[in-house]
């Protein structure tokens, strides 16, 4: 709030006394509570409650809780007398007749005298029912007793005894004039502590259920009856039902009635316990109203009055003070808690409804509008094809661009699944980490050219193969029997060299497993990824149906194109295919040259040696399991699982298809359409709330002159003074920005946190992990975690992130405009949580806030005083 004191002639009332003003150290809601108990709001007052009133007419309460003042307590509590005072009209008070609605009663203070009634539908009303509603008259002649309009709006609301008890309709009352408080307050059915001849016990039940409606809606202020004239042991909304909703009392007020009934003096003294808030303690305190006697039921309300003072005068109740007795004191005592009240929760109301609102409009978009006709559906299917194609190609070609409303590639904020839609990045990642499979697992044994006896030697230590051998043992153990079981047609002296593949087919053996397994990765990899198109593209209950109809079947084609093609790689590896590459003679040649150098004698190696036969064919491995691998990635992942991955969604596809199967894919599920009319509907009522909220904090500044008292104007001897004698007002300040090494002064009141201006708190950046690939080997899951960031990338967490320098202001709250300064300290607010993030759906929706700008309009609802003109 901005407290700012101003000249101003209304010192006699403007209501505030010299005793006490709120200090800059004193809490928000402190100060907010002494300015409401000393300012007459006139009609600003009246336009607050009327907004608040609207909101509830537009159903809005169904969505978001409101603030409000609920009266509760049992049919003998003497509530309808309650009722009367406040009102001044003559509610029902027969002990058998019970009230099957709540009743909303609306006072309003105006020169003209007004009665208007209506009926407030439940939301789930069917539109017929509303219209049959809507048609109950608003205005009756002047004479007609307020018992036949009740009469009456009970059968409107309740038209057969075949319907529930209690309906959650309202019953609205509005009444306007010169001796009315503002004041908005809603009367529940009388409790019924056990069924009888006339109310059963599912009647009891649903009064029950209707009134626990209302308490447990944490805005709401229970105005709890209590009777004097039955022991307070025996009163049980104070032992069951306003404890169970509000068990600290925080938000309850006690009223005592008859309190000329108590018949004993323990009685009385009990009841003057309570009274004083020292037995059963609640914080709003309590109140005492006598009830009118059998006697004076004709008396009219000044008569009714005259009475409740005189009896209070001359009586031990007396001792309370004036400000605890009668209903004139508890109709000033109300209006002012419930305005306090309302401009308390107003700022968090609007905040909960722009959230719920933009929470509906994204479920709205993620289901979409639908067709109903095989044309219309087709155009649908059209739409969705085209932009799943789009982010597919995307993808492919890892330019990873967000070409349709909300972000795929870059979510805001971060997704798990970022990762499974940057398809390129995934494969790369796999593609590396099946290039670096094959050259540390793709060979039979690893070898080593350490002594016989050695094998943990140096050669063995980088290694991770399961399999280890010195070369020696290599030729003792697999060359020399080949050569030995394996002679041809060659000479006596010779052996047969084609044996070298022999020899590499059984060192390859391993290739088509890892080939094979990084193939269905890639598979999986790209399924992974159309799954994400569809969850984010594509309405909910169509989805299964369009992987269906275009994604199973096309990729377990490709798939089995993919095998195919491998399997004449896998063949092409047993051939004897003649190294036509020089790297291979160079390679061998440059190994006998420096085998013939560390011999120790001149003999020259046989080009059959087994030694030199091992050679051959190590040499031709490395060579040819490049060609393998590259042939793997190129011929078999690109061409037959990548490659044209989009097409999968051509749009030309939807001509293979009949009206039959269009209408299959695309028609809306009951369910489906229902759950959308009936998100139409809340955004409908939370758009309505939205505006009364804007338009409200658009053009309503309420605003206060604080009149000078004696201190104020002793303590302000260097401002000058005009000739009326009050003191000129200051020049308005401009708000200072915080710098880095002025210390704040930390408030742990959540209150105090929530209602700093939405400028004033800086979000925390998300931390988040990204999810490994679902597919990925194990072997790179960890390279996969690290490559797929981008540092460089805007919409990571580290990118996005603001920094810490920007200008900060002092709240209004905390303004000082003392000796010292314009403030004293600003809180310390701690950042908000880290969003929670959903399994799939991105959310980049951001809740409407109050931007920077708000400052230059005055806050609105959240500094609700600034200066009056």
């Amino acid at each position: 709030m901005t407290l700012m004191a101003h000249s101003s002639t209304r010192s006699a009332d403007s209501g505030f006394s010299s005793g006490f003003m709120p200090t800059p150290n004193a809490s928000p809601k402190q100060g907010l509570s002494y300015l409401v108990d000393n300012i007459d709001f006139g009609d600003e007052q009246r336009s607050l409650l009327d907004e608040l009133d609207k909101l509830r007419e537009h159903g809005v309460d169904k969505y978001v809780e409101l603030p409000q003042i609920v009266v509760v307590g049992d049919q003998s509590s003497g509530k309808s007398s309650v009722l009367e005072a406040i009102s001044e009209l003559p509610f029902p008070r027969s002990s058998i007749r019970c009230t099957r609605f709540a009743t909303q009663i609306k006072l309003r203070h105006s020169p003209e005298v007004s009665l208007k009634v209506g009926i407030i539908p439940d939301p789930k009303r069917t539109p017929q029912e509303r219209q049959r509603l809507a048609q109950f008259q608003s205005e009756f002649p002047p004479n007609t007793p307020f018992e036949e309009i009740m009469d009456l709006a009970t059968r409107y609301i309740v038209p057969d005894n075949k319907a529930s008890f209690c309906s959650k309709d309202i019953f609205s009352i509005e009444m306007s004039g010169p001796s009315k408080p503002h004041l908005t307050i809603v009367d529940l059915p009388g409790l019924i502590q056990a069924a009888n001849n006339h109310q059963s016990q599912a009647d009891v039940d649903a009064i029950k259920e209707l009134a626990y409606e209302y308490m447990k809606n944490q805005r709401t202020i229970i105005l709890a009856i209590v009777s004097a004239a039955s022991d307070l042991e025996l009163q049980p909304v104070l032992a069951r039902e306003a404890r169970q909703f509000d068990p600290a009392g925080a938000r309850t007020l006690g009223i005592i009635t008859k309190p000329d009934k108590t018949e004993t003096p323990e009685r009385e003294a009990q009841f003057l316990e309570l009274a004083r808030n020292e037995n059963i303690k609640f914080k709003l305190g309590w109140h005492v109203l006598r009830n009118r006697a059998p006697n004076e039921m004709n008396a009219t309300s000044e008569e009714r009055k005259n009475t409740e003072k005189k009896f209070f005068a001359t009586t031990a109740w007396s001792q309370l003070g004036p400000e605890k007795l009668g209903i004139e004191t508890l109709r000033t005592r109300l209006s002012k808690e419930l305005i306090k009240h309302i401009i308390h929760e107003m700022p968090m109301v609007q905040q909960e409804i722009r959230s719920k609102l933009e929470e509906v409009r994204r479920q709205l978009d993620q289901l979409g509008e639908r067709g109903t006709t095989p044309d219309e559906m087709r155009d649908e299917l059209r739409d969705l094809m085209e932009k799943s194609q789009a982010l597919t190609r995307s993808a492919m070609e890892g330019q990873y661009v967000d070409l349709y409303g909300p972000a795929f590639f870059h979510p805001t904020p971060q997704s798990p699944m970022e990762a499974i839609r940057k398809l390129r990045a995934r494969l790369v990642i796999q593609n590396e980490g099946f290039a670096a499979e094959m050259s540390a697992l793709g060979h039979l044994v690893e070898l080593s050219d350490e002594p016989a006896g050695s094998p943990g030697g140096p050669g063995f230590q980088e290694s991770h193969h399961p399999h280890r051998m010195t070369r020696a043992e290599f030729i003792r153990r697999h060359v020399e029997p080949l050569l030995e079981a394996s002679p041809g047609l060659e000479l006596r002296m010779d052996k047969n060299p084609l044996l070298v593949y022999t020899l590499f087919r059984n060192y390859s053996q391993n290739w088509p497993d890892i080939a094979t397994r990084h193939i269905e990765e890639v598979q999986a990899i790209c399924n992974d990824f159309l799954q994400e198109i569809i969850d984010f593209a594509w309405p909910v209950d169509m989805r299964p149906r369009a992987w269906q109809y275009f994604v199973e079947e096309k990729m377990e084609e490709r798939l089995a194109e993919a095998h195919k093609e491998a399997g004449k790689l896998f063949k092409d590896r047993t051939r004897a295919a003649k190294p036509y590459d020089p790297e291979h003679t160079k390679k061998v040649m440059d190994w006998l040259a420096k085998k013939q150098q560390s011999a120790a004698t001149s003999s020259i190696l046989s080009d059959f040696a087994p030694d030199v036969f091992l050679q051959k064919m190590l040499v031709y491995y490395e060579l040819t399991c490049k060609t393998f691998v590259s042939n793997i990635i190129v011929q078999v992942v690109e061409r037959h699982l990548v490659d044209e991955l989009d097409r999968i969604f051509n749009v030309m596809r939807l001509q293979e298809f009949d009206d039959s199967i269009i209408t299959e894919i695309a028609a809306e599920d009951p369910s489906v359409r229902q759950l959308r009319a009936e998100l139409k509907n809340r955004r409908r009522t939370l758009e309505a709330g939205e505006r009364i909220c804007r338009k409200y904090t658009a053009r309503r500044d309420i605003s206060l002159d604080l009149a000078p008292t004696a201190e104020v104007k002793s303590k302000s001897s260097t401002r000058p003074y005009n000739p009326n004698g009050n003191i000129a007002p200051a020049p308005r300040q401009i708000r200072k920005p915080i710098t880095s090494n002025e210390a704040p002064l930390v408030h742990t009141s959540t209150e105090e946190i929530y209602h700093q201006p939405t400028y004033m708190r800086e979000a925390a950046p998300p931390s988040l992990n990204r999810a490994a690939s679902r597919a990925t080997a194990s072997t790179v899951d960890t390279q996969a975690s690290a490559n797929i960031s981008n540092p460089g990338d805007s919409h990571m967490a580290a990118g996005y992130h603001r920094g810490n320098n920007r200008e900060s202001y002092v709240p209004s709250e905390y303004r000082n405009d003392s000796a010292n300064g314009y403030y004293d300290s600003a809180p310390n607010i701690p950042p908000r949580p880290a969003p929670s993030i959903p399994p799939k759906q991105p959310q980049d929706n951001v809740l409407m806030s109050e931007g920077p700008d708000s400052a230059k309009r005055g806050q609105g609802m959240r500094n609700i005083f600034t200066s009056r003109k």
